[in-house]
């Protein structure tokens, strides 16, 4: 019927949260898992730069979100995919996330609209987050969010003690039907 639910982990989580913040006409729900509260506490928890796991993670992403960066797009454009080719245009767009943490040593307040916990109560559709307090990748830092979403008409939340990748456990993945979302595990 022209609905779209979004389902995903980590990153593929947290941008649930954007998207639905846009309040696309289609989005019927999100399920965002294993997801931060806000960008600080995972590039600066504490005030300090995590030049760890979160600036290796975002370089990986950007070697790929160059133009060309997948490596599969050459042969498409090559066999005469147009879209494709105007695609990796707006590939020259993406902003340099690394760059711009070393260059903010200390926590901004001005960068906080990348900070969900600042938004997510504009969210309109439907929501079950999940995610572990002992999260190894994105910490427990979810746990702000817990209340701010107000304006969903629904809102389930599972937390539990684990890892980044336990909201996929089949305890949590059942979950998913409470907001009409029908699950079918393979």
């Amino acid at each position: 019927h022209n609905k779209v639910g979004m389902v995903g982990l980590s990153y593929p989580g947290i941008t649930q949260l954007f998207v639905a913040k846009m309040r696309p006409p289609g989005l019927a729900a999100i399920t965002p898992l294993s997801v931060i509260g806000n960008t600080s506490t995972t590039l600066f928890p504490g005030g300090i730069l995590n030049d760890g796991f979160a600036l290796n993670w975002v370089d990986s992403v950007l070697d790929k979100a160059k133009p060309y960066g997948q490596g599969w797009e050459r042969a498409r454009v090559d066999a005469g995919d147009t879209v494709c080719e105007e695609n990796q245009l707006l590939h020259s767009q993406r902003v340099d996330n690394v760059a711009q943490a070393r260059n903010t040593p200390f926590y901004d307040p001005a960068l906080s609209d990348l900070n969900p916990e600042t938004f997510v109560d504009e969210i309109e559709v439907p929501v079950f987050l999940a995610s572990a307090w002992h999260d190894e990748q994105t910490g427990p830092f979810f746990g702000v969010l817990l209340d701010r979403f107000t304006s969903a008409p629904a809102f389930r939340a599972t937390v539990y003690n684990g890892v980044h990748s336990d909201a996929y456990a089949p305890a949590v993945l059942v979950e998913f039907e409470h907001l009409g979302v029908p699950v079918h595990v393979v």
